[in-house]
């Protein structure tokens, strides 16, 4: 069974503050990309990862941005929740896509 994903950007950009695609995540496994881009006003994008179903979220090192990411790769052998969380910032549009890296 394929996992979802959100490789095709949500259909509206993103404004601070919230958790996407949800507060619950998105379930992953292995290798994944991220890219990260649009019109930051100041706000912080960081990925966050929960390895308990959603009940803690853990923000992964180097995975913030205040300005436009090309591409972020995350690999999770062992599989687990992840979402983007937008916070701060002022006038934020800002468009978050993931999906996986193909094997």
């Amino acid at each position: 069974m394929a996992l979802p994903n959100f490789l095709t950007p949500l259909p509206s950009a993103l404004t601070p503050d919230g958790n996407y695609p949800s507060a619950n995540g998105i379930e992953v496994r292995g290798p994944n990309l991220f890219s990260v881009w649009g019109t930051f006003g100041s706000a912080t994008v960081k990925i966050q990862f929960s390895p308990d179903d959603g009940a803690t979220w853990i923000d992964i090192p180097s995975a913030s941005w205040t300005a436009a990411i090309v591409q972020y790769a995350i690999s999770l052998p062992n599989g687990g929740r992840i979402r983007a969380n937008i916070s701060g910032g002022t006038a934020a549009q800002v468009q978050v896509a993931c999906g996986p890296i193909p094997q």
